[in-house]
C-alpha cells in the first residue's frame, strides 16, 4: 500500500510539472522589443529608434512597429536569430515588400510559421531580434532583442 501511494504521488507530480511547463510556454502570447541603430550590426541609423511588440495568433506573428521616424517607407521586416550584439539569418520574414509607416506604426503579420520555431521563440526569446531596413540601411536600420517584458 505505501508503494503504490508513493507511485501515485510520484505520477501526479510528474503530470503537474508537465501541466505547469505546458502553460506557461503555452501563456507567453507577446513579445516586445526596444529598437535602436545602434543595436544593429553593421552599424544601422544612429539616431533610429522604435519598439515592435509581437502578437502570435494560429500559426503567425502579427508586428505593430514604432519607428519614431514618421513617413518613411521600409523596404522589409524580420525576425533574426542571434544573441545581442550578434548578427543572424532570417528566421521570420514579417513583411518583404516596401511598408510606409502609416499612424505611426507598420502593422501586419507575417506567413505562416512551423509551431516548433514559434515555440522555440517563446521559449528563447533573448536569441531572437527583429529589425526593420530602409534603402538607407539595407542590412537594418534599426534593431530590438526579443523579451517578454513590454518596453
Amino acid at each position: 500500500m505505501t508503494r503504490t501511494r508513493i507511485l501515485i504521488a510520484a505520477c501526479a507530480a510528474i503530470a503537474f510539472v508537465a501541466v505547469m511547463t505546458a502553460s506557461s510556454s503555452a501563456a507567453v502570447n507577446e513579445l516586445y522589443a526596444s529598437m535602436t541603430g545602434k543595436q544593429e550590426k553593421p552599424a544601422g541609423d544612429p539616431d533610429g529608434t522604435g519598439t515592435a511588440e509581437l502578437t502570435f495568433k494560429s500559426g503567425k506573428i502579427c508586428y505593430d512597429i514604432r519607428p519614431k521616424k514618421a513617413g518613411i517607407t521600409f523596404a522589409a521586416g524580420h525576425i533574426h536569430t542571434g544573441a545581442a550584439g550578434v548578427s543572424g539569418g532570417v528566421a521570420v520574414p514579417l513583411f518583404q515588400t516596401p511598408k510606409k509607416v502609416k499612424g505611426g506604426k507598420l502593422t501586419g503579420c507575417s506567413p505562416k510559421v512551423a509551431a516548433a520555431l514559434i515555440a522555440k521563440i517563446k521559449a528563447k526569446p533573448a536569441n531572437y531580434y527583429v529589425n526593420i531596413h530602409n534603402a538607407k540601411y539595407p542590412a537594418g536600420a534599426i534593431r530590438g532583442q526579443l523579451t517578454k517584458t513590454k518596453p
